[in-house]
């Protein structure tokens, strides 16, 4: 069903070595057939399109969204690095 997809993808990263994100959906949006960019909706497995989140009421409130769950916490920092003593 994707093939196109990844065969576009597949060559272009042969041409280039390096595709970011942007490049990657362009190509697969192209290959399917897609009008590229644009707004995208999220459809689940059983073909339900899933409602795109709201974009908040432009106040710039640095709390985020009423009601949105809280972010997720930052990774722990990871010590710093010792070599092995070789005692």
């Amino acid at each position: 069903k994707y093939r196109p997809a990844l065969d576009a993808i597949a060559k272009a990263l042969l041409e280039s070595e390096t595709l970011d994100g942007d490049d990657v959906t362009r190509l697969a949006d192209e290959a399917m057939g897609f009008k590229a960019g644009g707004e995208r909706k999220p459809v689940e497995a059983d073909g339900v399109t899933i409602a795109p989140p709201p974009t908040g009421n432009g106040s710039g409130s640095a709390q985020g969204t009423p009601g949105a769950p809280p972010p997720p916490p930052a990774p722990p920092l990871r010590p710093p690095f010792t070599p092995a003593s070789g005692d």
